[in-house]
């Protein structure tokens, strides 16, 4: 290639590379809303970051260099004379195949350098050596390593789910935990650079969304949800091993220079922070200090990318059937709206679909209301939360003869839904929790609520208080059997669109399917409803059209791994199976309220992480562990107990509205201060802080959904 006389002043017969030892380049495109290219822009891009930051303080000059005609651009650089073509102007990102969204994707290819989003210069470059410490984060999972799970018969799977085999999901794992143990390293050698680290924005949700990807990867799903959850988790792992060493090395750099005026900004950046970059240079203007060694012809994002990793290849393919924009607009320095779009689309591929109730502005006398669907982005129709309950034969709710005190009250001989079921396979309520749900059931009448939310889940009290009288016990035992055939079945619509809230009687219907007769013609349609409901659910699944769902009771049981009699079960097993659904049943009303009063901007497939991997013995998950070491707020150790009742508040303070925490247990109270800061807090202090955060919990639920909460118990 003959060099361009517009370029002579830029030439030069040779140049030391002051990062002969560095194994990667930054990258550059331009702000593409100026119009003069007058502002130097820099870009980072990928680079394997060692734990001795770079000595280099000086300003480095430029030995190759390629002209960008369209842009009448220069893009110079210390490195290597493969040089990508720029990322600028209007652009229409999308995903790719791989799960990657081609040349504007920052995990692989040179983006604008924006400080606040710095460490994604820093994303650990592709290798495509088997022992390279991050190997596994650029590891693509193969269809054999999926194993597609047997869920109703012992012999051949019967639905479509499944996880990655658990070789390759343990690799995963384990390169977490080799990255939390440097990340401990690295708080005790540099205290002073970490000393804000719950505060750092990045920090806090790439854990917590690790946490949630490693409940995912766990638990049974469809094979595209499963990769798609791999390759967030991989995505994460990698923006967190950058996000770290941005903290420990460069951040500190970048707020103590001056980055004023911009021209200065590609010359001296890349010294101060210590990062190898490709600088954008009007093609104009005469830079005497700069010294080009070489003029080069710009490449593909692809060609580039597997030049400086010797060989990694990375399909720009579209799948089938092409996925569609996520992002259309023009790329800028100033801007994150791309990075935003690109987790997000992500998230939703493989996030809980929460239930979506009307709005509380819809008439009440509509049946049905149009609701968006965000995690889909598709229009359905739904029913209303909102509809009037149907008032029972010969019973007015607003009989004339009502007086003020009844009102208010509880009708007399109700069962209260707030009370303790005193079962022997009941799980027991704890203290302060069931106090102050006591306290809100004493003025909860549940006739004034015409539209109360129903279940996700069947009701573990009503199971429990079938069984309180001896002719009812059969019924309680069906009811649990059942739940324990269809339990991976309902756990997973928890997860999927065709998510619903069902009433008491319809979740009666679902646990009597196989056993009890529908002899009336509204059993008959109840019956063929909640048929229906399965049946979907099993449709969504892809599972073999050989399940009958009337001859449910055919199935085998199997609880914890192996085959469980339920008639002759020991009361503490039926007790542990309650425990467990009572428990996911909590964690997914939590999700769906704090959906319901946040305050912020974040979309919500970014908050279910942070809900579910802040409050520590969650550990990301909708299900329990049956086995640990904490068990966060039945816990017998009060620090375990006071770090969950912390982490809890913290979500509850992103509640806004009606959902808002009062003054006393907002983040400056003073019981607030005891909580978090003090781990000598006393037991009386501890049951204060717990009985008010429980009260205002159960009061909001209450508020918004008119129904008690499930709420979590003791073993």
């Amino acid at each position: 290639m003959s060099p361009n006389p517009r370029l002579s002043p830029y030439l030069s017969s040779s140049h030391q590379n002051p990062f002969a030892g560095v194994k990667s380049p930054l990258a550059p495109p331009p702000d593409p809303f100026s119009t003069s290219f007058t502002e130097s822009t820099v870009s980072a891009v990928s680079s394997y970051i060692e734990e001795k930051p770079y000595p280099h303080l000086s300003r480095y000059d430029s030995v190759y260099a390629a002209a960008v005609f369209e842009m009448d651009g220069l893009v110079v650089t210390t490195l290597q004379d493969t040089i990508a073509y720029p990322v600028y102007g209007k652009r229409e990102i999308r995903l790719r195949k791989g799960a990657h969204f081609g040349p504007e994707d920052p995990l692989f290819h040179p983006q604008p350098f924006n400080p606040v989003v710095g460490h994604l210069a820093l994303i650990p470059l592709p290798s495509t050596n088997p022992s390279h410490p991050h190997a596994i984060a650029w590891a693509e999972p193969t269809p054999e390593q999926f194993q597609v799970l047997q869920i109703f018969d012992s012999d051949q799977p019967s639905t479509a789910l499944g996880v990655y085999d658990s070789s390759f999901v343990n690799k995963l794992l384990a390169a977490v935990g080799r990255l939390v143990g440097h990340t401990n390293t690295l708080r005790r050698q540099l205290p002073e650079r970490f000393a804000d680290f719950n505060g750092d924005p990045y920090l806090t949700r790439y854990i917590h969304e690790l946490k949630w990807l490693a409940s995912r990867l766990r638990s049974p799903s469809l094979r595209d949800r499963a990769f798609h959850s791999v390759k967030l988790f991989q995505r994460t792992y990698l923006e967190l091993v950058a996000r770290l060493h941005w903290v420990a090395y460069y951040s500190h750099e970048v707020r103590r220079v001056p980055l004023q005026p911009k021209k200065a900004i590609g010359g001296v950046v890349g010294a101060i922070v210590r990062i190898p970059y490709w600088l954008i240079r009007p093609q104009m203007e005469v830079i005497t200090s700069t010294i080009v060694n070489k003029l080069v012809k710009p490449s593909s994002s692809e060609d580039v990318l597997k030049a400086r990793t010797h060989g990694f290849a990375l399909s720009m393919e579209d799948p089938a059937p092409s996925s569609p924009a996520i992002f259309t607009g023009f790329l800028s320095v100033k801007s994150l709206d791309q990075y935003k779009a690109m987790a997000t689309s992500l998230r939703r591929m493989v996030s809980t679909h929460l239930y979506e109730p009307s709005p509380p502005q819809a008439p009440m006398a509509s049946t049905l209301s149009t609701s968006r669907n965000p995690s889909s982005g598709t229009v359905r129709q739904e029913k209303s939360y909102l509809q009037p309950r149907k008032q029972k034969k010969g019973k007015s709710v607003n009989s004339s003869k009502e007086t003020k005190a009844s009102k208010y009250m509880p009708p007399e001989g109700s069962r209260n839904k707030f009370a303790v079921v005193t079962s022997p396979i009941m799980p027991l309520p704890l203290r302060n929790w069931q106090l102050a749900a006591d306290e809100v059931g004493k003025t909860f009448n549940p006739n004034e609520h015409d539209h109360p939310l129903g279940y996700f889940l069947p009701d573990p009290k009503m199971i429990a208080n079938a069984g309180l009288s001896s002719e009812r016990t059969i019924t309680r035992n069906k009811w649990i059997a059942n739940w324990l055939r269809l339990r991976d079945v309902l756990i997973f619509r928890l997860t999927s669109e065709l998510v619903s809230d069902l009433t008491p009687v319809k979740w009666k219907s679902i646990l009597g399917l196989g056993y009890f007769s529908y002899k009336s013609n509204q059993a008959s349609k109840d019956k063929a409803a909640i048929e229906k409901v399965l049946e979907d659910t099993l449709g969504e699944m892809k599972a073999s059209n050989n399940i009958k769902i009337d001859r449910l009771g055919d199935l085998p049981v199997r609880w914890d791994g192996k085959d469980l009699d339920v008639d002759t079960a020991d009361v503490a097993v039926l007790r542990r199976v309650l425990w467990e659904l009572m428990e996911i049943s909590f964690r997914y009303e939590l999700v769906v309220l704090d959906k319901h009063v946040f305050k912020g901007t974040t979309e919500h497939e970014g908050r279910i992480p942070y809900v579910l991997g802040s409050i520590q013995h969650f550990k990301g998950s909708l299900e329990p562990s049956l086995s640990s070491d904490n068990n966060g707020f039945t816990d017998s150790h009060l620090d375990n107990r006071r770090s969950a009742l912390a982490a809890l508040l913290r979500v509850m303070d992103d509640w806004g509205g009606q959902g808002e925490l009062p003054v006393t247990l907002r983040t400056d109270s003073a019981l607030r201060v005891r909580l978090e800061s003090d781990s000598d807090i006393q037991a009386v202090e501890f049951d204060e802080i717990e009985y008010s955060t429980v009260l205002h919990y159960i009061r909001v639920f209450c508020l918004f959904f008119e129904r008690p909460p499930a709420l979590p118990h003791q073993l």
